[in-house]
């Protein structure tokens, strides 16, 4: 008014500053060197007045102006003429001036304490107080691009505080919006008029609930993870690690609060079971506002339980958990706590408690195999089939044929860019499709855990059945169709499907290769064994190093060989059966007054058949066959040898080079306890120097029927 008044007189003598008919405000002390035409700003003062739906004031400037000779606008006079012939305050705009009120009495980022080592970013915060302050919009993106350079910047612990500051601000902000939508159903009952369209609601109304998706908390997530992982012996990393662990804890408090507002909290849920077990405090906060110190590991399984016992069904602010979320939770409750309780409750509030209810998928399907084979749970096992809805036996080959058609799609797509790894089966969501399908989406996952699962159930023979399915040309016949082809033929077509065999070998990965050996190995059939063992050093070859077999596939061969070189060709006797002169087996040489002799049968071969057949090859042509114990033992050898040189070369080149990465991908192969044990159950075996008690009572007992 002051700036109207001004501009008013600036033409005027100072003795006639009020004219008849002025608007009696104070007068501006201001003095224009110039005229200044006062058009301008009466007509910015008479807009506001009526967007303040001020009509008095309104009435008064306008009619001012006019008196005055100031041109008044037309748009502008039935804009004064729309709010004067207007209703009074409706119950809507008074409601929403008392939410406008409730929501200017709180400060949404109360971060005054938080200080960060760059001063940029400490502007930008500050910067940011103060537009959340004054309701400016597009702040959430703005902020989560605060919470990425924090995260960059390795301040996790300033990043977690703004985060945990901007889901606060949405609770409050949501909280008075829902007090403001059920004023409003309020009136509806009382009063018949109709509501307020949504053209007439403020903007800020809509905003109230809103609150941005791209939140960066899961790269917070993942770099805390990154850090806990990873020991280093300084200090300073002391200092960065118990950052990441009171990081940590301000978002467990908001799942402990059910404050957190995503439905996917699998990445924070998988972060707090993996937390290391260390015995570092963080500060928490207590329910009357004081802190107090807990030990971390405790602490974040503590809540983990707490929310696995009050799952959210349909309540805000959390929203319904994920499918994602469900498994992790699963798989927690099955590995972390070998509780079955607590894992048939997840899966209860996920199939029957939640609504909409979710079906079970293919990892819900790997958790049960894999956990119910370490917890030796048939059980469990028994739940993943029920997830199919189709007996055991049927599961199998439905699991095993969705296999095949994924790798089949792989390899037949590898050569023209294709990346998906699903195949285009339709749609296989569980929530359409409430019975089992004939061909299961699985993946190599579903295929490692089955074929562990059988070979600890004592079926390694269905483990072996399904690598057969998946590599038929590991069968040692040839098609009855090549019968009639000359060798060269035959020999040019086996190249043929050699090729083919590791091109289809090199995307099933390693632990199948692993899972395979295992099953062979158990079943006792070294030689296929060996086959696979050099088709899975094929298929590494061929994907460029891209997996590499683990060290536990170096373990397995060890036991293999180590078993073959332990069994000797020693005369053992069964139980007595009656003599039978047809048979032709009665030793004339003893004379048993008894119709009962000792049936001696060969225990096992004597000389190698079916394996080991490489060693002839390097040997050349041998005039003997090998001996079963002497190749097992040089072959283990030879695996310890090519293990432990693998070593020295790691070895080497840490020496050369101190800045090699923490991770290397893909692992290379490192003897650990198993391996070392394996080894010495063989080459202690040859290294005896006295016969053990049983190989002395076996030998007396030898010399006592001879």
């Amino acid at each position: 008014m002051q700036i109207f008044n001004a501009t008013r007189y600036s033409a005027c003598p100072p003795d006639s500053r009020a004219p008849p008919g002025a608007i009696h405000e104070d007068i501006a002390e201001a003095h224009f060197s110039q005229k200044v035409s006062p058009v301008l700003p009466a007509h910015a003062l008479l807009h506001h007045f009526i967007r303040e739906h001020d009509v008095s004031r309104a009435h008064d400037l306008a009619t001012s102006m006019m008196k005055e000779g100031i041109r008044l606008h037309g748009r502008s006079l039935r804009a004064l003429v729309r709010v004067a012939t207007q209703p009074g305050p409706t119950p809507f705009t008074l409601l929403y001036k008392s939410y406008k009120s409730a929501r200017s009495g709180f400060k949404p980022l109360d971060l005054s304490n938080a200080r960060s080592r760059d001063p940029n970013t400490n502007f930008a915060l500050s910067l940011m107080r103060t537009a959340r302050e004054a309701q400016y919009k597009h702040t959430d993106e703005i902020l989560a691009q605060i919470i990425k350079l924090c995260t960059f910047n390795g301040e996790l612990c300033l990043a977690g505080m703004i985060f945990a500051a901007v889901i606060i601000d949405w609770q409050r902000r949501k909280a008075l919006a829902a007090q403001l939508q059920s004023g409003i159903e309020h009136m509806q009952d009382d009063q018949p008029p109709q509501p307020p369209s949504q053209q007439e609601r403020p903007n800020s109304l809509r905003r109230g609930a809103y609150l941005s998706p791209n939140m960066p908390w899961i790269q917070l997530v993942t770099s805390i993870e990154h850090v806990l992982s990873t020991e280093r012996e300084t200090e300073q990393w002391d200092d960065v690690q118990a950052e990441a662990l009171q990081t940590l804890t301000i978002l467990a408090e908001l799942l402990d609060n059910q404050e957190f507002p995503y439905r996917n909290v699998a990445p924070l849920l998988r972060a707090l079971y993996r937390c290391p077990k260390t015995k570092r405090k963080v500060w928490i906060r207590n329910n009357d506002g004081s802190y107090r110190k807990v030990v971390a590991y405790q602490y974040f399984h503590e809540i983990l339980l707490r929310f696995i016992g009050d799952l959210p069904t349909k309540r805000p602010p959390i929203p319904d958990l994920d499918l994602a979320s469900y498994n992790t939770l699963l798989h927690y409750t099955l590995r972390h706590w070998l509780s079955t309780d607590l894992a048939s409750s997840v899966l209860t509030h996920m199939t029957q408690v939640r609504n909409p209810p979710l079906n079970p998928d293919r990892v819900t399907l790997n958790i049960l195999l894999s956990c119910g084979t370490k917890l030796r749970r048939n059980d469990v096992v028994q739940q993943g089939f029920d997830v199919l809805g189709d007996t055991q036996e049927n599961a199998v080959e439905h699991i095993v044929d969705g296999a095949i058609a994924k790798v089949r799609y792989l390899k037949q797509h590898a050569l023209e860019g294709v990346t998906s790894m699903a195949p285009p089966t339709g749609d296989l969501s569980p929530r359409s499709t409430r019975s089992v399908a004939p061909v299961v989406d699985a993946d190599m996952r579903t295929i490692v855990a089955l074929m562990t699962y059988l070979t600890s159930s004592g079926n390694p023979h269905g483990a072996v059945h399904v690598l057969l399915r998946f590599l038929p040309e590991l069968s040692s016949t040839d098609p009855p169709s090549w019968d009639s082809l000359p060798p060269e033929e035959k020999t040019r077509r086996r190249g043929i499907a050699r090729q083919e065999c590791v091109q289809r070998a090199k995307l099933l990965g390693p632990h199948f290769f692993v899972a395979a050996l295992n099953a062979l190995v158990k079943s006792g059939r070294s030689g296929l064994a060996e086959r696979v063992w050099f088709l899975a050093k094929s298929a590494e070859t061929a994907s460029g190093h891209a997996w590499i077999l683990p060290t536990e596939a170096y373990t397995i061969m060890v036991q293999c060989y180590g078993a073959e070189a332990r069994k000797f060709a020693m005369a053992c006797f069964q139980k007595p059966v009656p003599r039978l002169a047809s048979t032709g087996m009665a030793r004339a040489s003893l004379d048993r007054s008894s119709e009962e002799w000792y049936q001696w049968v060969p225990r096992t071969q004597r000389h190698v058949v079916g394996w080991a057949s490489f060693l002839d090859t390097a040997a050349g042509s041998r005039q003997e066959p090998l001996l079963r114990s002497e190749a097992g033992y040089r072959i283990a050898a030879l695996f310890y040898e090519f293990i432990a040189r693998k070593v020295r070369d790691v070895g080497d080149a840490l020496v050369l080079q101190d800045d090699l990465p923490q991770h290397v991908h893909p692992p290379l192969p490192r003897p650990d306890a198993k391996f070392f044990n394996a080894a010495l159950k063989v080459f202690s075996h040859r290294l005896l120097t006295r016969a053990s008690q049983a190989m002395v009572r076996l030998f007396l007992l030898i010399l006592l029927f001879f």
